[in-house]
C-alpha cells in the first residue's frame, strides 16, 4: 500500500486541504493514510483540548486509524516575530503562552515526544527538524501539504515543509515523493458560495485563488469527490456532517463555499536535476535557485509578503550575469523552468542556455527572450538534449532588474498521482426545475441556521470574547 501523508496547519484544515480526497483514499483501501496536524489550534489556549478532540472524532468517522493521526504540538500564531522569520535557535512563545511542544490528550503525545521522549522547545530549527524527521521516518510516496494561504501559520507550514523536502531531496537522491499542494482558503473558505446552484459547480477561479503566483490555474489537477460529498441537500452531505463536528469553530457556516463537485491540487516536481547539482553565479546568492521553495518571504505575517527580496538577483554592476549548473551525473534535458521574479519593467531581450558534455564541449545552445514583469514561470523546451554534464545560462541583454526564485531542470514528466480519482470532465450533473426548487428551500434553511448562530449566544464565541477583553486590560 502506498503511504500518503497530509501535512496541515490547524485542526479542521484537514477537511479543507484533504476533504473528499481523504474520503477517496480511505474508502479505496489501497492507501495507508497519515495526517499530521502541525499546531494545537491554541490561539485561545483553553481550546487546545477541544480542537484536538474534534479532529480525532472527524478523522475517525472518515476512517483514519488512530495511530495514523500525528500532532506536531506547535503553537497557533506567535508573540512578536513569527517563528518562521525568527532566528534559527531563538526560543519562541506562542500566542497562547506556550514554550514547547505538547498535546493535552491522554492517548496522544506530539511527534517529537514520541520520537525522543522529551518536548521540543519552540524554535524555527526545531520545527523544521520535526517536519524533516516526520517525512524521513515515514517516507511517504505522496505528500499533500497546504500552500501559501492568507493565514500566517499556513504560509509558515507551506514554506517549512518545502524547505524540509528540499533538504531531504538533496541528501537522498533515491527518494522522490510526489508532492501536491493545496489551499485551505483560496477557492475553499474564500471560494464562491455556490453550493445551492444546480448543477453543482466545480471549484472556480475567482481571480484570487492562486495566492502563490507561480501556481497557474490551468495547471491544476482536478479530482472527483464521492457521491455522498456531492449531494443536492446540504444536510445529507458527508463533508457538511464532518465540518459540523468541529463545534468550537464556525466553519460550517461556509459550507456552501468549500463543498464543490471537484477538489483541486497543484503538483510540484521532485525530479528536478538542479536539486542535486552544484550551482554558481557571477554574482548574487545562488541558494534560492535550487532549494525547492519557489518563493520566500521576510515576514509571513504581512498581507504583502515581500516575495521580491527572497530570490537570486545579479548585482547591478554585474555585466556577465551568468549562472553555471554542474550536475553530479550525465543528464538528458527535456525542459527548463525558470521561476522569474522580475522587478518593475524588467525585460530580458537576449538570454542563452549553453549545454556542455563531460569534456566541456558544446552540445547545443538555446536563445530566448522574456518581456514580462512580476512573478511568472518561463518554460523552455529543450527537446531531450542528451549527455549533458553542465549548463551555463547567460542573461546578456536586459532592462531593469531580474530575479529567479527557482530553476527546474527536467528530463521527464512526473506521473499524476491517484489516476483512479481524476475528475471526469464528461460526467453530466443532474439538473431540472424541481431540483432548483429543492435547492432554494435547502438554502433558506441554511441561512436561517446561520442567522440563529450569528444572533444568539454561543458558548465558544463568548468565551473567546471574554479572553480577548482580559488581554486588553
Amino acid at each position: 500500500m502506498k503511504k500518503v501523508l497530509f501535512i496541515v496547519p490547524h485542526e479542521d484544515d484537514e477537511i479543507f486541504i484533504g476533504g473528499a480526497m481523504l474520503v477517496n483514499l480511505v474508502r479505496s483501501g489501497n492507501y495507508d493514510v497519515y495526517v499530521f496536524i502541525a499546531t494545537n489550534g491554541d490561539y485561545y489556549p483553553f481550546e487546545n483540548k477541544i480542537r484536538i478532540k474534534e479532529s480525532l472524532n472527524a478523522l475517525s468517522v472518515i476512517g483514519i486509524k488512530p495511530d495514523r493521526i500525528i500532532f506536531g504540538g506547535y503553537g497557533d500564531c506567535w508573540r512578536g516575530k513569527h517563528i518562521y522569520n525568527s532566528e534559527s535557535m531563538e526560543e519562541k512563545v506562542s500566542e497562547g503562552g506556550f514554550y514547547a511542544t505538547y498535546v493535552e490528550n491522554d492517548l496522544y503525545k506530539e511527534w517529537h515526544y514520541m520520537r525522543f521522549g522529551e518536548h521540543q522547545n519552540y524554535t524555527r530549527q526545531g520545527y523544521l527538524e520535526d517536519i524533516m524527521d516526520l517525512i524521513e521516518s515515514l517516507r511517504p510516496e505522496v505528500i499533500i501539504c497546504v500552500d501559501m494561504d492568507a493565514h500566517r501559520d499556513h504560509r509558515c507550514l507551506s514554506l517549512l515543509t518545502e524547505e524540509a523536502i528540499g533538504l531531504i531531496l538533496k541528501s537522498d537522491i533515491l527518494y522522490c515523493p510526489v508532492v501536491l499542494k493545496k489551499y485551505a482558503y483560496q477557492g475553499v473558505l474564500f471560494g464562491k458560495n455556490d453550493f445551492f446552484i444546480v448543477p453543482h459547480r466545480p471549484t472556480v477561479n475567482d481571480g484570487n485563488i492562486t495566492s502563490n503566483p507561480y501556481l497557474r490555474w490551468d495547471q491544476r489537477i482536478r479530482y472527483k469527490v464521492p457521491d455522498d460529498c456531492n449531494t443536492f441537500l446540504l444536510k445529507n452531505n458527508f463533508m457538511y456532517k464532518l465540518i459540523c463536528m468541529y463545534k468550537s469553530q464556525d466553519m460550517w457556516t461556509r459550507s456552501d463555499r468549500f463543498i464543490n463537485s471537484d477538489i483541486v491540487f497543484w503538483q510540484r516536481n521532485t525530479r528536478n536535476a538542479a536539486l542535486h547539482a552544484e550551482i554558481m553565479a557571477s554574482s548574487g546568492d545562488v541558494v534560492w535557485l535550487n532549494d525547492f521553495k519557489l518563493l520566500d518571504t521576510e515576514d509571513v505575517m504581512q498581507p504583502a509578503c515581500g516575495y521580491a527580496r527572497k530570490c537570486w538577483r545579479p548585482e547591478k554592476n554585474d555585466n556577465e550575469r551568468v549562472i553555471k549548473i554542474k550536475f553530479r551525473k550525465i543528464q538528458t534535458v527535456d525542459r527548463i523552468n525558470f521561476y522569474f521574479n522580475n522587478l518593475a519593467e524588467s525585460e530580458i531581450e537576449n538570454a542563452r542556455i549553453i549545454f556542455y558534455d563531460i569534456c566541456q564541449n558544446v552540445i547545443d545552445e538555446i536563445n530566448f527572450s522574456v518581456y514580462k514583469k512580476g512573478m511568472f514561470v518561463e518554460s523552455i523546451g529543450c527537446n531531450n538534449i542528451c549527455d549533458v554534464k553542465s549548463i551555463e545560462i547567460f542573461f546578456e541583454k536586459i532592462k531593469g532588474q531580474i530575479g529567479l526564485g527557482e530553476i527546474e531542470v527536467l528530463n521527464e514528466q512526473e506521473d499524476i498521482p491517484f489516476q483512479e480519482f481524476l475528475f471526469d470532465e464528461d460526467k453530466k450533473e443532474k439538473t431540472g426545475f424541481l431540483l432548483n426548487i429543492i435547492q432554494r428551500i435547502d438554502e433558506m434553511f441554511f441561512k436561517i441556521k446561520k442567522y440563529k448562530y450569528n444572533h444568539f449566544k454561543d458558548g465558544y464565541r463568548e468565551r473567546r470574547q471574554k479572553y480577548d477583553r482580559s488581554l486588553r486590560r
